[in-house]
């Protein structure tokens, strides 16, 4: 009578440790697929970062193209004010640019 037992309680213990070792092995592939999401993890936080940098400079180039403005207008008034002097010549060696 214990020996059925016996060997009903040594198939069910094989069968454990049978899941024990799959399950080893799922666990294996759930780090390795969590240590690919940290490597994405740090590439997404890289581009961020990068995404991050872009309104500032997009602030630079709408400064920079604000000064260019400006300049643009003293030029254009400078050169209203020399079209409308009577008698005034300019040669090329004194155009501003």
């Amino acid at each position: 009578m214990f020996g059925g037992y016996m060997w009903k309680s040594a198939e069910i213990l094989c069968r454990v440790c049978d899941i024990n070792e799959e399950i080893g092995e799922i666990l294996v592939e759930v780090g390795e697929i969590n240590e690919e999401i940290g490597e994405i993890l740090v590439e997404v936080g890289e581009i961020n970062e990068e995404i991050g940098e872009i309104p500032s400079r997009v602030c630079e180039i709408i400064t920079e193209n604000s000064e260019i403005l400006c300049r643009l207008r003293e030029n254009n008034a400078e050169t209203r004010k020399i079209q409308y002097q009577p008698n005034f010549f300019v040669d090329e060696n004194h155009l501003k640019v």
